[in-house]
């Protein structure tokens, strides 16, 4: 597998990432995103985790 770390702005980004997904379609790729946050005086963290088999 490989991790991917964008330093394009988030819109960039995601404008490329649509692409990505289009163009991977029909080539066995499996595709997982997480995302976590927190708020300054909370406890805990929220997290999120979303596969999609292309």
């Amino acid at each position: 597998y490989t991790v991917h770390v964008s330093q394009l702005s988030k819109e960039e980004e995601a404008e490329q990432h649509i692409k990505w997904l289009d163009a991977s379609q029909g080539h066995n790729v499996l595709a997982l995103y997480s995302d976590a946050s927190s708020v300054p005086k909370g406890t805990g963290i929220g997290v999120g985790l979303v596969g999609f088999d292309l």
